[in-house]
């Protein structure tokens, strides 16, 4: 803004310009992001569904439920993330939590499975998935890594608190009040 005398003046904080993203969110970076983090979550419902729906220490889960699972799975995962919201920091908090149901879920699973059978089911598993390699964790490593989801998603409201960002649009200085 410049002056009368033609010097420079800093703008007011509320007239700066802030990126788009983060004053109003952007739909699309925000379905990237959901999408992505749905693949994650894709993977996940297929390690459950694989536990739910067979015994994959014994055999090797069949191509409708591997295809079926990945591919609902990535759907719901993503539309879950991304519903009705355009905010990158909505969707990533969605994301944690959810991940935090499924690794709590996968847990509940993985418990009920001889640990000595854990490392042939992996085995199967990223063998139906074209060879990927895949460990699965036992329960205690499940809930650590849904208390670590957890953790990350307290500390991500956390810091938006404390560096004083809202949701709410700001105030204006012209309106009755």
């Amino acid at each position: 803004m410049q002056r009368s005398d033609g010097t420079w003046a800093e703008p007011p904080d509320s007239a700066r310009v802030v990126p788009v993203l983060a004053r109003r969110g952007s739909p699309v970076a925000a379905a990237g992001l959901a999408a992505v983090l749905g693949l994650l979550g894709a993977l996940l419902v297929f390690a459950i569904a694989a536990f739910a729906f067979g015994e994959p220490a014994q055999r090797a889960p069949a191509r409708g439920l591997v295809l079926g699972s990945l591919i609902g799975g990535w759907a719901l995962s993503t539309w879950l993330i991304a519903w009705r919201t355009s905010r990158l920091h909505v969707v990533l908090s969605r994301g944690l939590l959810l991940g935090a149901v499924q690794w709590m879920t996968l847990a509940l699973q993985v418990g009920t499975v001889p640990p000595e059978q854990l490392p042939r089911a992996g085995t199967l598993l990223g063998g139906v998935l074209g060879g990927f390699p895949l460990r699965l964790p036992d329960e205690s490593e499940a809930l650590l890594i849904a208390a670590l989801c957890l953790v990350a998603a307290l500390a991500l409201a956390a810091l938006r608190s404390a560096l004083g960002l809202t949701d709410q649009p700001p105030a204006r200085e012209d309106a009755a009040g």
